[in-house]
């Protein structure tokens, strides 16, 4: 059976030199230009084995492993990252703790990388599956990813500047020396041939300074792209009607034919009032304009990338206030970025929530005084509907004034209200009771110390009522147990009614209730609450047009009479019940006390 391979490569010769190395194995080769293509082609054609770069558009290598390892059709897939960008040792353990099967750095000999994927494929038929590394909660993946696109981007741009700066250095070293100029000096008559021009043509094109003298421009179209040449009659008549161009990029052919940039003025010569020729100044920028081509694609697959994962940009001048920001950061908080204009900090500072600001000053403060590598902050921000939304604000510091204050610091906003809702939700299933939605035993517990510390500092009292139903057996034997939740639903609402939003309702299990009254002056606080909650459970419930009823004991311990300790508190006022629930049922009784209503 014929080996499946998918490789992914936006390079395209590099991919179709990966199709011809392994179709020559014999393999059936399946190819895709970016992740997000890959994983479609992955999913429908389910391949042995997926061969991917690392930095591409629209979804990287990265994304892609992250994509493949969590879904269950593809998880089995090994995994192999073939690159040359992204060598580090952490750009290799971020590739293995997300579930790569193999880390290969470019470049490598065919043969070499046909025996370390039949490795690979070997390895897939003695070994169980990969399965990716945990990076615990999904921030943690988009923290780590971004910071290694974020730490090779900024590589990137020191080595463009760095090379920028070193051609400005040589610029400036040699422009004022004729035979040594780089830049090329060219004089042309009013019958438009070429009186003179410097030896450093030789220099950006590779023909000699004799190879134009006398020649006509009309002669020389074999330096220009056709749309070059055509500009430069057009100026060349311009100057020498006597008018000033302005500065204009053209295009030429060097000796080898290859095209190069220059940027080219010219201004007339003007004798007794006349105009008697032109002179014209071309500097080759063709390096400078590769490296301005290069940051821009790598600007732009960063674009790419954050596109796919959905967030927004932002970069602030910490001294100034300014902040640039892209359409999505304003899209998050339901705004277009016109609406905002202009954005500042002061914009985001009227935004977030109150008690999220301060926590965000201190966070940047830490970062300022290099006490944080990173700043990062989950806070809410008021949407345009005036709801609040939850956005995980990630960002650094990039530049530094001379005296080592913050200048310009860069970051990223990423909507995370579903996981947030999502963890509440969690939250409030964990500590409330499934049926009736009151608080569990251990949120009333929590609540009740609570209470009691407040007590001791207002010095009031606290009441611990402990609630079983009586005979509600006979509703689950007669009506069924549906109905008896119906019961058990319609007291809880019942409860929630007899006490204040200070106090607490719980359920404890079966058809046993807790309920903790504060801020109470006397006992006969709590006998109020207790003869209103016997009262009101007792009154008929009607279930499928069919009427029962069911009534409570009660038992009652106080804070500070009956003690201070939560545990003790709640079992004094279960044996209260149990007293009631021997001797009068339907009724209450303080902790060694038994009251009939």
């Amino acid at each position: 059976m014929k080996i499946k391979v998918l490789a992914v490569e936006d390079e395209i010769i590099n991919l179709k030199l990966l199709k011809a190395i392994f179709e020559a194995e014999g393999w059936d080769v399946l190819t895709a230009e970016n992740g997000k293509d890959a994983l479609e082609i992955a999913r429908a054609e389910l391949p042995d084995l997926i061969l991917s770069d690392i930095l591409m558009p629209v979804m990287d290598g990265y994304a892609l492993c992250r994509q493949c390892k969590s879904d269950e059709t593809l998880k089995h897939i090994p995994f192999v990252f073939y690159t040359a960008t992204y060598t580090e040792p952490q750009h290799e353990q971020f590739a293995l703790d997300i579930g790569v099967d193999r880390f290969i750095r470019k470049p490598l000999e065919p043969h070499t990388l046909v025996e370390i994927l039949m490795d690979v494929l070997g390895e897939k038929k003695t070994v169980a599956p990969a399965v990716s590394k945990p990076l615990g909660e999904e921030m943690e993946f988009f923290r780590r990813h971004n910071e290694v696109l974020f730490g090779k981007l900024e590589q990137k741009m020191l080595d463009l500047e760095a090379a920028n700066q070193e051609l400005r250095a040589l610029e400036e070293k040699y422009r004022l020396s004729f035979d040594h100029v780089t830049d090329i000096i060219c004089m042309i008559g009013t019958d438009l041939r070429i009186l003179s021009i410097t030896p450093s043509v030789e220099r950006m094109l590779g023909y000699k300074s004799q190879d134009f003298i006398d020649k006509i421009l009309s002669d020389l179209g074999h330096i220009f792209t056709p749309e070059s040449l055509k500009q430069a009659i057009t100026k060349i008549n311009l100057l020498l009607k006597g008018e000033t161009i302005a500065m204009a990029i053209h295009e030429f052919i060097d000796r080898d034919g290859h095209v190069k940039i220059g940027e080219v003025g010219g201004s007339p010569i003007m004798r007794d009032g006349k105009t008697t020729g032109a002179v014209f100044v071309v500097r080759d920028i063709t390096t400078r304009r590769r490296a301005e081509d290069a940051l821009a694609e790598e600007r732009q697959r960063l674009a790419y990338i954050l596109e796919g994962t959905n967030v927004g940009t932002w970069e602030w001048n910490v001294q100034t206030g300014e902040m640039i920001c892209n359409n999505r950061w304003a899209e998050i908080i339901g705004y277009t970025m016109d609406e905002l204009a202009p954005v500042s900090i002061d914009t985001w500072v009227r935004f977030i929530h109150p008690d999220d600001l301060n926590i965000m000053i201190d966070l940047l403060d830490q970062h300022f005084k290099k006490k944080l590598l990173y700043y990062e902050l989950e806070a809410r921000i008021r949407h345009k509907s005036g709801d609040w939304v939850w956005v995980l604000d990630n960002g650094k510091v990039v530049s530094w004034t001379d005296d080592g204050t913050p200048l310009i610091m860069s970051g990223t906003h990423q909507d995370i209200t579903r996981r947030k809702l999502a963890e509440e939700q969690i939250q409030h299933m964990a500590t409330h009771d499934g049926l009736t939605d009151l608080p569990s035993l251990r949120l009333a517990r929590d609540r009740l110390s609570m209470s009691l510390s407040m007590a001791r500092r207002q010095r009031n009292m606290t009441a611990v009522m402990f609630l079983d139903l009586d005979e509600f057996k006979a509703v689950n034997d007669t009506f069924g147990h549906d109905a008896g939740d119906d019961v058990l639903k319609e007291v809880a609402k019942r409860l929630l009614s007899c006490i204040r939003e200070t106090d607490t309702a719980a359920r404890v299990g079966g058809d046993e209730f807790l309920v903790v009254a504060t801020g109470l002056h006397d006992a006969e606080n709590a006998v109020q609450i207790a003869e209103n909650i016997i009262r009101l459970v007792s009154q008929p419930i009607v279930i499928d047009s069919r009427q029962t009823v069911v009534t409570a004991s009660l038992g009652i311990s106080l804070f500070p009479q009956n003690g201070g300790d939560v545990e003790g508190l709640i079992k004094l006022a279960d044996d209260a019940m149990y007293e009631v629930k021997k001797s009068t049922r339907n009724g209450y009784g303080f902790a060694k006390t038994v009251h009939a209503p």
